[in-house]
């Protein structure tokens, strides 16, 4: 009996918590991977982005908050980048990548941060 193996191996350093990944392009041209790994921070991981030696670039965020939701979206008007979306018990933040800014943090009180980042990544809603 054949066994399925995989194509190709994906090392991004960390351990990566589940259902916390989401894919977006952060240059506005590639595609990038953000993970949320154990210590409260977010992993990119941008295999078009190569450091001096050449290899694969990995950076991290360090959130500072427990993290209960990832995704990405185009919040900024006239920007092609995306914005990473991260979610936690109590706030929402929104990170340009591309700025090394933050966009906004918002704390949400008794709605959950994990719904409210799948809106704003939906577009079904705007923070003013």
């Amino acid at each position: 009996m054949a066994t399925l193996q995989p194509s190709y191996k994906l090392s991004i350093g960390s351990p990566v918590l589940p259902r916390l990944a989401a894919v977006g392009r952060f240059d506005g041209k590639n595609p990038a991977l953000a993970c949320g790994t154990t210590g409260h921070r977010v992993v990119i991981f941008s295999p078009h982005t190569h450091a001096e030696d050449k290899r694969v670039e990995r950076r991290f965020l360090n959130i500072n908050r427990q993290l209960k939701s990832i995704a990405t979206s185009k919040l900024i008007p006239d920007n092609p980048c995306d914005v990473l979306l991260v979610g936690s018990p109590s706030h929402v933040l929104a990170y340009d990548l591309e700025e090394n800014k933050d966009v906004f943090l918002k704390s949400v009180g008794l709605v959950s941060a994990w719904v409210l980042a799948n809106l704003l990544h939906a577009g079904s809603c705007r923070m003013e």
